[in-house]
């Protein structure tokens, strides 16, 4: 027969077409959830006994209820090992639902759990537990068992990650698994889940390693997001736009090792040596500072330094002074007799730079300009280097 309808009225419809049709609408499983003790198994740690609890089932289309607690009796595995399931079988032939334990083999090592049978049209064998029973058992305790409970939603389950459906239909089966806290669906090849919830005012969505929408909890007061081994993470801010470890590199030209950084972006301020003081007594300019500067992954960043003091004014020494078009400090004239300029101070620039997989930089700091006899020189310039740790 090609073509197939049911249920209609004063028409029969068989056991097969009624487990067909009711099982697009209810998953298979136990009725609750993992917390819950429907159908879960208890065991007295005096006997080889064990204690189902009573619950209730959906299997295939057909519905099992049980109303009290159920004891079955376990089988010793004797001198060997023994991996036994306890199930609630749907037997259509038989026209029987019970629970019932599905026995291993014992053997001396390596035990495998007995295969179940599972048909789309015959026995069907839901399991709820697996015994492990070791040589020469006499008494079953909790530590033998593991729940394998799986339980029964509207095209909605619920699982744990160890109790996921053992056949998921493609983009149908959606569940919220326990052990993520989180719903997910089987896409036909794997089981994909949404974002973990927000449970907290200020956490973000994120995608994780696999693709998937993820949760990033809330940081705190003052922490700054930031980028961890490719991963967003938040960070100690430290005031001062994110930086809060300074440092003066003071090493005139040098290879400088570059620190472990929570962030890669770091602030430099680059600043050139002070020129040095002149003097017009004896008609002389003072030196030019040097040039101080940064290389860093073949791309230099420099700031010159302040131009020497000229001899063209007479009279008082001129003092210690800063340039008023940069914040360089200068060098000074101190001849009393007839003083000349100071020098200017050093060009002060600030950069910032990305370090990511940059190990060392090298550095270069100016000197300062020498002053003509009296005079005094310039300042020496500085590197200052701002980042998080």
């Amino acid at each position: 027969m090609a073509e197939q309808s049911f249920p209609f009225e004063n028409i029969d419809t068989t056991e097969s077409q009624f487990s067909e049709w009711a099982t697009n609408f209810q998953e298979t499983g136990v009725q609750g959830s993992p917390t819950g003790t429907e159908l879960g198994i208890t065991v007295t740690g005096s006997d080889l006994n064990l204690t189902v609890a009573a619950g209730q089932a959906f299997i295939r289309g057909h519905y099992y209820i049980n109303t009290d607690d159920l004891v079955l009796a376990v089988t010793s595995a004797g001198v060997n090992t023994r991996i036994d399931i306890v199930v609630v079988e749907l037997d259509p032939t038989a026209n029987t639902i019970v629970t019932k334990i599905v026995s291993g083999t014992a053997v001396a090592s390596d035990p495998v759990a007995p295969t179940l049978t599972q048909s789309a049209t015959g026995i069907y064998q839901l399991p709820i537990s697996t015994l492990t029973i070791p040589n020469s058992t006499v008494v079953i305790t909790a530590g033998m068992l593991v729940d394998t409970r799986t339980f029964m939603g509207n095209r909605v389950g619920i699982w744990t990650t160890a109790t996921r459906p053992a056949n998921p239909t493609a983009y149908q089966t959606l569940g919220y698994n326990t052990t993520i806290g989180s719903h997910e669906s089987w896409n036909g090849t794997a089981w994909v889940g949404f974002f973990d919830p927000i449970t907290t005012e200020g956490d973000l969505v994120v995608g994780d390693g696999t693709g998937q929408a993820s949760r990033l909890g809330v940081g705190a007061n003052d922490q700054t997001l930031t980028v961890v081994d490719g991963a967003p993470a938040w960070a100690d801010g430290g005031g001062g736009g994110g930086f809060n470890t300074l440092v003066k590199i003071t090493a005139t030209n040098s290879t400088y090792s570059v620190p472990t950084l929570a962030s890669p972006i770091v602030k430099f301020t680059i600043i050139g040596g002070g020129g040095g003081g002149g003097n017009k007594q004896r008609s002389r300019a003072g030196g030019d500072g040097g040039s101080s500067s940064i290389l860093v992954d073949g791309t230099t960043n420099t700031a010159s330094g302040g131009n020497g003091g000229s001899f063209g004014t007479s009279g008082s020494s001129v003092s210690y002074s800063l340039a008023s078009s940069n914040a360089g400090q200068a060098g000074f004239n101190n001849d009393n007799a007839n003083g000349g300029h100071s020098g200017l101070g050093g060009e002060v620039i600030i950069v910032y730079r990305d370090l990511t997989g940059i190990s060392t930089i090298n550095v270069t700091i100016g000197a300062g300009g020498s002053g003509y006899v009296e005079a005094a020189a310039g300042f020496r310039g500085e590197i200052v280097m701002e980042y998080t740790v």
